[in-house]
């Protein structure tokens, strides 16, 4: 990933025009970057990764939620307990929802386990950053104070009007 970006409004006082500028100096987004609660670096990850990707109604499917959590790992951001904890927890959701609507004598059927099929039905499951940040705070595998959790849904609700 490429982080060293930032967003600024057209301001005539500094000569900026509106949108994503480089910053030149690496250091000055490592210092921001430095003080954000762990929390919401990791959103950032996850929202930055919608925006690579262009994806329609800010979600991003199963694999790349998989490569933000890997990228998370390498910067200490989440432990590999944690992500295992999670991955864990939503194949188990997807079994459980297959088992409910009856989907899973379809992948019996064409000689398939269960978890066979919850796998490929993980690999077209999209989630949006809050998902995922939400899932992992009900998890207990990460810890989203109220102060971030009402910037976050501030943010959300802002982007969507």
């Amino acid at each position: 990933f490429t982080y060293e970006y930032i967003f600024r409004r057209k301001d005539k006082r500094f000569g900026s025009k509106h949108g994503w500028h480089h910053v030149a100096d690496r250091t000055q987004f490592e210092e921001a970057w430095a003080v954000l609660p762990v929390e919401l670096q990791l959103y950032a990850l996850l929202k930055t990764k919608t925006i690579m990707e262009r994806t329609l109604g800010n979600v991003l499917a199963w694999p790349c939620v998989q490569l933000v959590l890997e990228e998370a790992e390498e910067q200490g951001l989440i432990s590999q307990h944690a992500i295992h904890v999670f991955n864990t927890d939503m194949h188990k959701l997807v079994m459980d929802e297959m088992r409910e609507n009856d989907s899973h004598h379809d992948a019996l059927e064409m000689g398939k386990t269960v978890s066979q099929a919850a796998d490929e039905q993980l690999d077209k499951l999209q989630l949006s950053p809050m998902d995922v940040i939400g899932s992992l705070s009900d998890l207990k595998q990460i810890l989203v104070s109220d102060e971030v959790w009402a910037n976050l849904l501030d943010a959300n609700i802002a982007m969507q009007s």
